[in-house]
Order: structure tokens, then C-alpha cells, then sequence
């Protein structure tokens, strides 16, 4: 195919008034073509059980009610659905009235995989982002048991999906994202570059060389230094230890070799990582980090390897087998902390116009508060600088017991309220809620624990 048909394809995004048309270079897959594989019958059908669907167009309609006639009293029309031509199927547990018992479509079976439904035909590559002019296309983040492939998979080639989606459009609404780079063409580039490289860092090793290939895309692909970082990008293994002991410092422990470089964990976090990339790249909203992203392009790399030290773990307390839904479960469950974990490296401090919490994670529990309370004098600029990754391993000495879900809650506060520690962050203008900063400055722990505790007992009241 020349590259002037190419540029002729374009995928119909439907579900936009006027419908917007994507041309076929511009829509990036954050996955390997053919790699992934799945087995609906196998897995039971999950994805069948309890899900509501949508109805596109009346050959649609006349499909399913050729199968199941009663089926139209389960329709929600569409003044209730999200877009005016679509009609919603209600889905009941314990599966679809339209999956077969050995846990087929009974829509596919009658009348060709084309039939299907759009949500049931386009999953489990369903997750589409609109990123400028640009459309992003991921799987979905847990609903389906994913599993490498070691032989070329049709259902996931890049050509049938892209084929699929130049033939009949895509009629769902398709989510708008942002984009950690200013030009969103950039970095989809450094991620095709990315992507390119998954077939060498998968056939065994570290982690770790993957992660510095990864940064090294981003510094070539960007073409300058990490923005707003105020230091040089990070290039070698040395910089990448800096960063593990200050990990490590948080999470309180750390994975033995046996797991850390185990082939199923290293093979499993090389394969998922663009689509783990594409989450944190192309987020629905952006934490501020003063004037720049709080996660550049060039620090993406470091969630990566704090979720693959995290996986690690895991496999370490007793996970035998670290699968697609496994990685993404991780991730769901502790995605602002991992936001957070790529400037662990970094000494920062509150932003200016950061309103400082005094009743930060509300039902957390008394070790919470003097996590945080710790936490944050220790990030006033007043106090002594540090790496943030010292910081928070400190304060989190005495959490020993469920510490990533307290790292979690204390990462929702903190993330987007602060900025680089440069010793003028805070000359320019006068700080938010002077006062509240003076009293987290002057105020032990334990009277700062107290006034909480008493906050919420007389909100509770």
C-alpha cells in the first residue's frame, strides 16, 4: 500500500456532531500487533455478564430482534442514552441474552462477526482517545483475561482492527484526552518508538534497560531537556539507582532478583507498557507542576518502573502468573501514587497557590494523619531539602502494614499541589492561606493529629 492510499483512509468517528474523520496515519495502537490473544469461551464470557451495550442502526435492531423478538422491551430509548441514535441494551447477570450456554454470541454465530454490536465487536481494543487529530487506540483496562501470544493473533493485528474501524466508523463516544507534550504528534512519535522497541527488551533481561531505552526515546524524540525538572535528563544507570534507593525508601521494601528479573514479570511489563504508557501520556486531565506537566514525557519511564517493581512484589507475596488484568489491576488501584512516584527523585516543595490541606484524607485513620502531617512540614520551604522519595519514606516509617493504600491517599493530596524546590518558588508572590502554612510550620505532629481527630468527630456530628 502506497503512502498516498494511506493517507486516504480514514476512520469516522460518528458519534460527533459533525462526524470527525481520522486518517488512518494518525491512529496509533498502544500495543503490539498480533501479540495479544483471547479465549471468550475459556474466560467464560465475563465481559457478557452485566453489561450494557449499545445498538448503532436499525439492521442492528432487526438482527437482534430476529433472534430474541421480547428483546426490544429491554431497550432504553434514546432520549436516555448518551448520543441520539444509539439505543442501550440492558445486560443482566448472569450473562446476555444473546450469549449461547457454551458462551458464544449468539448474534456472531447467526449472522457473522460484522453483526455484532460495535461495543462487542471493537472490545477488547475499545479504548479510544482523541488526542488532537490524532486517535489513540488501547485495550481495554481490565474487564478482558489478556494473554501474550508467542504466534501471530488476527484479533489483534493492527491492519483487521484498523479495517474494521475504516469500514463501518465508530458511532460510541470517543473519550478527549490531553497530552503531557505540547505537541501531540511529538509524542506520538516517541511512542511508535517505544512500541518498536518491545520485541527487543522482551526476550529476557532487566527492566531497567527497557526503561533507560524509554527515556532515551523521549529526550531524542523531544529534542531538549525534561521540562520544568531544573536538571538535566536522565540518562544512565547511574541516575536510574538514584532513583530505585529513593523508591525503595517509600515502598519500605524492595523485590528479590529471583521476581525483580523473573522472565514472566520483565516479559509481561515489556508487553503492556504502551498500553500502560497510554494512560499516563494521554490522561483525561493533567495534575499542574507549575508551568509544565507533572509527568513529561521523559518521566513517564519511572512509573513504568515503579509499577514493575510493584508487580514484582506482588509476584513476591504469592501472584504466580502476572497477567494483563493483573498489571492494570495495579495500576487502577494505585495510579496516583504512580503519578507521584516519577519525581521521587526530585526535592520539591508546596506550590504557591496551594491551598495546604488540614483535614487531608478524611476516614483514613490516625496513622494517616501523622503520615501526612509529617509529610507535609517536611515539604514546607522552610524545611531541610530533600529528594521527595526521602520524604515520603519517612514519614511512612511506622506503616508497615497496608502502606501502598496509605501511599495512595497521601498521593491524591499531594499530587498537582507541588512545584520544584529552586529557592525562588516562593519570592514571587505571597503564598495561598499564609496562615495555614504557618500553623503546619509552628504545630507539633501530635496537636496537628488531635485537631483533626476533633475536625471530623464534630463534622460527623
Amino acid at each position: 500500500m502506497t503512502d498516498e492510499t494511506q493517507d486516504e483512509r480514514k476512520v469516522a468517528l460518528l458519534g460527533r456532531q459533525p462526524p470527525r474523520h481520522i486518517s488512518a496515519p494518525r491512529v496509533y495502537f498502544a500495543f503490539e500487533s498480533g501479540r495479544w490473544a483471547y479465549d471468550c469461551a475459556r474466560c467464560g464470557a465475563h465481559c457478557c455478564k452485566g453489561f450494557d451495550y449499545s445498538i448503532r442502526s436499525q439492521e442492528e435492531l432487526r438482527v437482534h430482534l430476529c433472534r430474541s423478538p421480547l428483546i426490544r422491551l429491554f431497550l432504553n430509548p434514546p432520549a436516555r442514552t448518551p448520543l441520539p441514535n444509539l439505543l442501550t441494551v440492558r445486560n443482566f447477570r448472569p450473562g446476555c441474552v444473546m450469549l449461547t450456554k457454551d458462551g458464544r454470541c449468539g448474534i456472531e454465530l447467526a449472522a457473522g462477526y460484522d453483526s455484532k454490536p460495535e461495543t462487542c465487536r471493537l472490545f477488547p481494543f475499545n479504548l479510544l482517545k482523541c488526542v488532537g487529530d490524532h486517535l489513540v487506540v488501547a485495550p481495554h483496562m481490565t474487564l478482558c483475561a489478556l494473554q501474550l501470544s508467542d504466534t501471530e493473533v488476527a484479533a489483534s493485528s493492527h491492519a483487521s482492527l484498523l479495517a474494521d474501524l475504516e469500514a463501518q466508523g465508530v458511532m460510541l463516544n470517543v473519550l478527549d484526552a490531553t497530552c503531557v507534550e505540547p505537541d501531540p504528534a511529538r509524542a506520538i512519535a516517541v511512542e511508535r518508538a517505544v512500541l518498536s522497541l518491545c520485541r527487543q527488551f522482551g526476550e529476557g533481561g532487566r527492566y531497567e534497560d527497557f526503561v533507560l531505552a524509554q527515556i532515551s526515546a523521549a529526550v531524542n524524540g523531544q529534542g531538549h531537556s525534561e521540562e520544568g525538572s531544573g536538571r538535566a535528563p536522565l540518562r544512565t544507570g547511574a541516575h536510574l539507582e538514584e532513583y530505585c534507593s529513593q523508591l525503595r525508601a517509600v515502598l519500605g521494601a524492595w523485590p528479590a532478583a529471583a521476581h525483580d528479573e523473573s522472565p514472566n514479570v520483565v516479559r509481561m511489563m515489556v508487553a503492556i507498557t504502551p498500553a500502560v504508557r497510554a494512560q499516563f501520556v494521554f490522561p483525561k486531565r493533567q495534575p499542574p507542576f507549575g508551568e509544565a506537566p507533572w509527568c513529561p514525557l521523559s518521566r513517564v519511564p519511572y512509573v513504568l518502573l515503579a509499577l514493575q517493581k510493584v508487580v514484582a512484589l506482588l509476584c513476591e507475596a504469592g501472584m504466580a502468573q502476572p497477567s494483563y488484568q493483573t498489571v492494570m489491576g495495579v495500576v487502577e488501584a494505585y495510579r496516583s501514587f504512580l503519578t507521584l512516584a516519577c519525581r521521587l527523585d526530585c526535592s520539591l516543595t508546596w506550590a504557591p497557590t496551594a491551598k495546604i490541606p488540614l483535614l487531608p484524607m478524611n476516614g483514613a485513620g490516625a496513622l494517616a494523619d501523622e503520615v501526612y502531617f509529617v509529610a507535609a512540614k517536611a515539604l514546607l520551604r522552610t524545611a531541610r531539602a530533600r529528594p521527595l522519595g526521602q520524604m515520603l519514606g519517612e514519614a511512612c516509617r511506622a506503616a508497615d502494614v497496608g502502606r501502598l493504600a496509605l501511599l495512595e491517599d497521601l498521593s491524591r493530596v499531594l499530587t498537582g499541589r507541588l512545584v520544584l524546590r529552586t529557592g525562588r518558588e516562593q519570592r514571587s508572590c505571597l503564598p495561598r492561606a499564609p496562615l495555614r502554612r504557618w500553623v503546619m510550620a509552628k504545630a507539633p505532629v501530635d496537636l496537628l493529629c488531635a485537631l483533626a481527630t476533633r475536625r471530623r468527630r464534630t463534622d460527623h456530628r
